[in-house]
Formats: C-alpha cells, structure tokens, sequence
C-alpha cells in the first residue's frame, strides 16, 4: 500500500492522466480513472479476504467464551522494572532516556510482538480507506480512523460470539493506532494525488 503514490507519479503521467484535478490529456482518461479505481478497491477487497480469513477461518472455535478488557496490561506485563513504571517515567526527566530504561527488562516479548501485529495489520487499511472511499477522503484526518476502530470493535465482538479468537481490548487499541498511521500515512504520502482541493 505504502508504494501507491510512488506509482501513482509515475504511471499515471504516462497515459496523461491528471490525478491533481486538472485536464487530463488523454482522451481516454475518465475510463483509465476508473480501471485505477477499480484496481485500487480490488486491492482492498483482497486485503479485507486475507484479514477475514485470518481472524475467523483460520481458527477453530474454542469450547468456551474469552474476554480480556484490561486495557494495555498483556503491554505492561511484558516488561519488568526494579521500581516500577512511575520510577521510570520520573527518571526520564532526572537522568535521561539511557539511565531511565536501564533496569526495564522485556520478560514477554510475544506480548509485544502480537501487540505490534495488530497495529501493523491495520496499516494497509487505514492507507487504502481514503484511496478508495471518497467519503474517508472528505474528513480524511477522522474517518479513516474511525471506520478502522469500528471493524475492529465488530470483528472482536464476532470473534467472541462464534469464539473463534478472544476478545481483547487491547487488540481493538492497537487495530485503531494501526489504521492512524495508515491514515497518517495517506496523508503524508497520497493525499495531493487524490484530493487536491486540500
């Protein structure tokens, strides 16, 4: 998904398409727009296959229901500190970053890493929202963001009704930061291309 405005530069001048909102040259631009479009939501649609075949076909349901609604804490148990986290952050503003983090010990690093996944599985859709969807590109710093928290929270409470994966709070968290920094991303990155009047 990150690649998209790299080749939206360079192949849509090629044909004499004009993605910044003036005349396209070509005579054919309004059907080359819209084969772009189609291939843009055809991505989508296979992100969006691979995702659900992931968080509910992939698994077999679990003879009983779980729920984890602590918010963050799989995160904090990850680490260790001698003093605690309060000691940590009091520290960085004494002695640093370097002698702050000293004594922090990662104990559960696949606390981490599942915590990193689901931010990172939401990237690509939070990115593609807005290329696809020009009603997330109108209000393009929200609603890309708000569509990716809103399938998190439905995907984590179908996941608890067929109990095919648990329902963690903290998944519908970092699902939400993932689809930000695609969102950010699309900002950064795309949003001139599609939406100039920004």
């Amino acid at each position: 998904a990150l690649r998209l405005p790299g080749l939206d530069r360079k192949l849509a001048p090629r044909p004499g398409l004009n993605l910044h909102g003036g005349l396209s040259s070509n005579p054919d631009a309004d059907r080359l727009l819209r084969i772009r479009q189609r291939i843009l939501t055809l991505g989508l649609a296979v992100y969006m296959v691979v995702f659900a075949y992931l968080v509910f076909f992939s698994r077999t349901a679990m003879t009983h229901y779980s729920v984890h609604v602590a918010p963050l804490q799989d995160l904090r148990d990850a680490f260790s500190t001698d003093h605690g986290f309060s000691d940590v952050i009091r520290r960085i503003f004494s002695d640093g970053f370097t002698e702050a983090f000293r004594n922090v010990r990662l104990v559960r690093p696949e606390d981490v890493i599942q915590f990193y996944l689901n931010i990172v599985v939401f990237i690509p859709l939070g990115y593609l929202l807005p290329y696809v969807f020009r009603w997330c590109r109108q209000r393009v710093r929200m609603r890309p963001a708000l569509v990716c928290f809103l399938l998190s929270f439905l995907v984590e409470n179908l996941q608890l009704m067929s109990r095919r994966g648990l329902y963690d709070l903290d998944d519908i968290i970092a699902n939400t930061i993932g689809g930000i920094i695609g969102e950010f991303l699309y900002i950064s990155f795309a949003y001139m291309l599609t939406h100039p009047a920004w």
